[in-house]
């Protein structure tokens, strides 16, 4: 039978012997309580395996062993709750018959060629410590011990409240995770360090993290296992990986939730895996940095920043929403990309279309949140893209683009006043902007939307050089109070035109579009394309004089009519003017006085650039305005009568 067995509570001191043609062990005890000291000895062409004990009784194995020839060159362990002390490599693996565990306050400490194999699906379990600190070349293996390996022939490394100082440097995973991970951490808080290790071929995730589990993990590759290289959905884990590998996977790279992100730095290889991505679980406390990793975050759960927190989001960063998800910034976001490396924030979808996702959605976000050269598209599901509302005067958006949007390209709410510098609003299927606050746009382009800019209220400000043309429907479409702003000098110019509709469709407020070039200079043509008062009485004014022409040069205006006759006959006074080029109509007014006030004189009717109206008492004075639409020019020369004809320079 077996060379030696031993019974409860046998602790037998054995050194330099032999154990040899043994037909079972050489040496053999399934009691927990027998802990026998092996030192220098041989163990060779046994029937069964060279040794088998309780796992707390390998720590008693010392010295130089010669181990061969055996059915099975190996050491078994058996169960046993009370694994502590130090395992040496003997030169064959443990075989693992059943489940270990490490408790409170002891440490197992693993040599470094160390190789446990499990035979069935058992576990080891940690609430004590574990140091396993193999070398570059003698590493430490934990894995299957079937002929043919294959993923989830055994269970997992099962941390639960363990030590601190938990190590594992040079370590090797294979074949493992038929539960939940092949590594599974549970309120191990940051008391397990990973470092240049392999975690392979699990039936699962790699490593899967429970609550309040922030490992610390560098150098390490993630590769061939079912499920995700590492995975949680714990907002209270937040692990710090650096420098690792995530390849060959087949789920994502890494799926954790939002916050921890930030604790992915360094040099990350991400490659082959089923979604070379790493996913973000919800999360409503992201702050700190996110890298760009060369893979897309995938978004599966709404996000948020909080109060007093930055966020910020390096050049290259990727965000591909996998739902109609959000982003809510209530702390700061800064997302400063570069020039050919921009920050996106777009749909997940194979095929993407608007609508696949929210909208990036500022809530009294912290003073100084800025975002430079990112692209928005494909969101928009609710109100718009990206939604500044209350603190939106904290918002600067430089270089950025918004297209695709299922509705606004971004809307700016009641106010508030961000500032939209060189951004571009393109085939949104709402506005380019929607406007209730008083945003300031400079260098802007709102083209090929269904309408430009689409304003309930507020002062949006055109400060210089925006675009908005070749909008479908409108180019401004305002109701309400909206009151846009534009420059008042010929350097503060703007571009308005070929939009399908009106370029300017007004609300019911009075609105100076100067310095504006309309894609023509002839008034006619531009007050055609202008819907105001001269169309609906309700509505307020657009002014549109003085504006330009295609090169922002050159200031265009309705010149003053010349009145060239005043002829008195018959009791009918007339006047002849010249043609005003642009102008679609004229106006008469009249004085008593030369230089008193005149008022629009009703009395007489028109024939081209002939006015004529009954005498009206001993004496009259005229002028003329030229009008196109709502512009009207400056007076013409005066005219006069006293009961004859009598001309006033």
């Amino acid at each position: 039978t077996d060379g030696i067995e031993l019974g409860s509570g046998s602790n037998p001191s054995i050194a330099g012997c032999t154990f040899a043609h043994n037909t079972e062990d050489g040496l053999y005890s399934a009691q927990a309580s027998s802990d026998p000291l092996v030192s220098d000895c041989a163990f060779h062409d046994n029937g069964g395996y060279a040794a088998s004990v309780c796992g707390g009784s390998v720590s008693g194995f010392t010295g130089t062993m010669t181990i061969t020839g055996n059915t099975n060159n190996a050491i078994r362990l058996f169960n046993d709750g009370d694994v502590r002390g130090t395992w040496f490599d003997h030169g064959v693996p443990y075989v693992v018959a059943g489940n270990l565990q490490t408790i409170d306050g002891q440490t197992l400490t693993m040599s470094p060629g160390v190789e446990l194999r499990f035979a069935g699906n058992y576990q080891l379990n940690m609430n004590g410590k574990i140091v396993a600190d193999g070398e570059p070349g003698n590493h430490i293996v934990f894995t299957s011990d079937q002929p043919t390996p294959a993923p989830g022939d055994w269970n997992n490394l099962y941390f639960w409240y363990p030590d601190a100082g938990c190590l594992f440097d040079y370590c090797e995973f294979r074949y493992g995770g038929s539960g939940a991970g092949m590594l599974w951490m549970g309120y191990a808080y940051s008391n397990v360090t990973m470092s240049n290790c392999v975690v392979d071929s699990s039936a699962t995730a790699g490593i899967m993290l429970a609550a309040d589990s922030d490992p610390t993990i560098s150098g390490s590759s993630f590769g061939g296992n079912v499920g995700d290289g590492l995975y949680s959905t714990e907002v209270s884990s937040h692990p710090l990986v650096s420098d690792c590998t995530f390849h060959d996977n087949g789920g994502h790279a890494a799926s954790v939730c939002g916050a921890s992100v930030a604790g992915f730095t360094g040099a990350m290889t991400i490659t082959g895996n089923a979604n070379n991505t790493i996913r973000l679980f919800s999360d409503a406390n992201l702050q700190g940095t996110w890298y760009d990793h060369g893979v897309p975050y995938f978004v599966a759960g709404d996000l948020a920043t909080i109060d007093a927190q930055t966020l910020t989001l390096s050049p290259g960063v990727e965000l591909r929403f996998a739902g109609n998800y959000a982003l809510q910034v209530n702390g700061r976001l800064v997302a400063d990309g570069e020039p050919g490396n921009h920050i996106l924030f777009t749909s997940n979808g194979a095929t993407p279309a608007p609508g696949d996702w929210k909208y990036v959605y500022f809530w009294y976000p912290e003073p100084n949140t800025l975002l430079d050269h990112c692209d928005f598209r494909y969101g928009g599901s609710v109100n718009a893209m990206v939604d500044i509302q209350n603190g939106g005067s904290n918002v600067t958006l430089t270089n950025c683009t918004f297209e695709q949007s299922a509705t606004a390209g971004a809307r700016v709410a009641s106010g508030t006043a961000p500032h939209l510098i060189s951004c571009s609003f393109s085939q949104n299927q709402g506005a380019g902007v929607s406007c209730g606050g008083s945003p300031t746009f400079q260098h802007c382009q709102l083209t090929q939307n269904l309408y430009g800019l689409q304003g309930s209220a507020g002062a949006p400000v055109f400060a210089v050089g925006n675009e908005i043309i070749n909008n479908t429907s409108y180019g401004f479409y305002l109701t309400g109070g909206c009151a846009p702003v534009f420059g008042d000098t010929l350097s503060e110019w703007n571009d308005i035109y070929g939009n399908g509709t009106y370029d300017f469709y007004n609300g019911n407020s009075d609105v100076y579009a100067y310095y504006v070039y309309w894609g023509t200079t002839d008034p006619s043509v531009i007050s055609a394309h202008i819907w105001d008062d001269v169309d609906n009485a309700s509505l307020g004014v657009v002014y549109f004089t003085h504006w330009l022409d295609e090169t922002h040069e050159n200031e265009q205006t309705l010149v003053a009519p010349v009145i060239t006759s005043i002829t008195e006959a018959a009791g009918t006074v007339q006047l002849t003017w010249n043609v005003v080029p642009g102008a679609v109509s004229y106006r008469v007014v009249s004085s008593v006085k030369p230089w008193a006030s005149y008022s629009v004189d009703l009395t007489g009717s028109f024939a081209g650039t002939t006015w004529s109206a009954p005498l009206n008492g001993d004496i009259r004075f005229y002028r003329v305005n030229a009008v196109a639409g709502s512009e009207v020019s400056a007076p013409s020369n005066i005219v006069g009568y006293e009961q004859f004809v009598t001309a006033v320079p």
